[in-house]
C-alpha cells in the first residue's frame, strides 16, 4: 500500500496520512514550562525533548495505522532515524538503515541507531562502532549500486561513440561533489570553476580529447560555473564533450555511467570518494585529485602520482605519459588494493543480498514470529549463505565488536 506523508509528495491518488501532534506538543510544552529550572540550557533541552516526543508520536501513529513492521532508509544525516527506531520498537517492528556513501573516518555526527544496518564491508561495521552507533546486526552486502553496471554499458557505449565520431581518441570522465555559494561550508564555486576550466581548456586545445562530465548537482551546474559556462558551451560545440545534466536535485545517472564511457576517470575530491570507487568497481582506472589537502585519506597509500594527485598539472602530465607509453603506466589508476574494504564480493549481487535479507524478515512477521527471533534467524541464514564473518552482532559489543553470528 502506497501512502503519502504530504500532499506535495505525489500526483497519484494514494492515501494521505494525517497526524495532528499540536495538542500533544502543547501539553508537553506546558508541563515542561511549569517545571524548574528555567535556564537557557534547560529550556532548550525541554524543547528538544518535547519535539522528540511529538515526532515519535507521529511515527508510532503511522506505523500502527498501516501495520508497518520494517522501515528501510539510508538517512543518517539527522536524528530522525533514532526517532523512527524508537517508534518501531513500540509497535514491535524493526528499523533498517543501509549504507549509501563510503566512509573512512568515524564521527559522532554520522552515528546511527538501527536494528539492522547493511554496509559495504566489515570496515563499515568498524567505522560504525567507533562512531558510537547502536546496531543490533550489521550485515555486509557489498556496494549496493553494483547491479547498475551491466545496465549502463549500452548507454555508455552510445555516449562514447558520439564523442569518437567527432575525433576523440582518449576520453576522460570527471566527477565533482557539488559546490556552495558560501565556501566556508563546502567547496565554493570559484574552486569548482578552476577544476572545470582546466579540463575544458585542455579539450579545446587538444582535438583528440573527449570529456564526459558527471556533476553531483547538475541542475545548477551552469550557474555555479559562472564565466566558465562559456567554455563549457564551446566544448559541447566540438561534439567531444558530454554532460550528464538530467536530475532535479542530484544527477539521474550514477557515476558508473560516465566512467564506462571513458578511458580514465577523475574524481575531483578525496574527502568524498564514493563516485570514484564506483568507477573503479565498474572496471575503469580512476584517479583522485586532492586540491583541498585531505591528507588523512587512506587512498594516499595507493600512491601519489599514480592514483592520487594534488594539482592539475601533474595529473594531466601523468595522463599524457600513460597514453603515450605502450601498455600504459603500470598501476596507473589502480585502486584494487582497497577494493576489499569497499566491497568484498564484487559480484553485482549486493542489492539482491539486502533484498533477500529483508524478505526473510517479512516472512518472519507473516509467520507471527517476534522481532527478536526474526532478527536472529535472518542473521543466521545470511551467515550460513555468505559467510559468518559477514554478520556482526551487537555494535557496540566490547572492545573490538568481534561478536560474529554463528562464530
Amino acid at each position: 500500500v502506497a501512502v503519502s506523508l504530504t500532499p506535495h509528495a505525489t500526483t497519484s491518488v494514494v492515501p494521505l496520512f494525517t497526524h495532528w501532534p499540536r495538542l500533544r506538543r502543547l501539553q508537553l510544552e506546558r508541563a515542561f514550562l511549569a517545571s524548574a529550572p528555567r535556564s537557557v540550557n534547560a529550556t532548550w533541552l525541554r524543547e528538544q525533548f518535547a519535539d522528540y516526543e511529538v515526532r515519535r508520536d507521529y511515527w508510532t501513529d503511522l506505523f500502527a495505522t498501516y501495520r508497518v513492521k520494517i522501515y528501510v532508509s539510508h538517512n543518517k544525516s539527522d536524528g530522525v532515524p533514532c526517532v523512527i527506531a524508537d517508534a518501531l520498537q513500540q509497535v514491535g517492528g524493526m528499523s533498517v538503515l543501509y549504507q549509501r556513501s563510503y566512509e573512512t573516518h568515524p564521527s559522532a555526527e554520522t552515528a546511527i541507531s538501527a536494528d539492522d544496518a547493511f554496509g559495504f564491508s566489515k570496515l563499515s561495521a568498524e567505522i560504525e562502532r567507533q562512531s558510537g552507533s547502536q546496531i543490533r546486526y550489521h550485515v555486509t552486502t557489498g556496494y549496493l549500486g553494483d547491479h547498475r553496471f551491466a545496465l549502463l554499458r549500452q548507454q555508455a557505449a552510445q555516449v562514447r561513440q558520439a564523442l569518437t565520431q567527432h575525433g576523440a581518441t582518449k576520453i576522460l570522465a570527471f566527477f565533482d561533489e557539488n559546490s556552495l555559494d558560501d565556501a566556508r561550508w563546502q567547496t565554493g564555486h570559484e574552486f569548482m570553476q578552476q577544476n572545470y576550466a582546466f579540463l575544458l581548456e585542455r579539450l579545446l586545445a587538444e582535438p583528440w580529447l573527449g570529456l564526459v562530465l558527471k556533476p553531483k548537482a547538475p541542475y545548477n551546474l551552469r550557474r555555479r560555473l559562472g564565466p566558465v559556462a562559456r567554455l563549457l558551451r564551446q566544448a559541447e560545440a566540438t561534439g567531444r564533450c558530454f554532460v550528464y545534466e538530467t536530475g532535479a536535485l542530484q544527477g539521474l545517472y550514477p557515476p558508473a555511467a560516465a566512467a564506462l564511457a571513458s578511458d580514465l576517470a577523475i574524481h575531483g575530491h578525496l574527502w568524498a570518494v564514493t563516485a570514484g570507487l564506483e568507477s573503479t568497481l565498474a572496471g575503469v582506472p580512476t584517479l583522485f585529485l586532492d586540491r583541498e589537502g585531505w591528507h588523512v585519506s587512506p587512498l594516499y597509500r595507493l600512491g601519489v602520482g599514480r592514483v592520487v594527485f594534488t594539482e592539475w598539472s601533474s595529473l594531466w602530465k601523468a595522463c599524457v605519459e600513460h597514453w603515450m607509453r605502450p601498455g600504459g603506466t603500470p598501476g596507473f589508476g589502480d585502486c584494487s588494493a582497497v577494493l576489499d574494504q569497499f566491497d568484498p564480493f564484487r559480484d553485482g549481487q549486493a542489492a539482491r543480498r539486502m533484498g533477500t535479507y529483508i524478505q526473510w524478515m517479512l516472512e518472519g512477521f507473516n509467520a507471527g514470529l517476534d522481532r527478536e527471533t526474526i532478527m536472529a534467524d535472518a542473521a543466521q541464514r545470511y551467515g550460513a549463505r555468505w559467510g559468518r564473518d559477514k554478520v556482526m552482532a551487537e555494535i557496540p559489543a566490547g572492545e573490538a565488536a568481534e561478536v560474529m553470528v554463528g562464530a
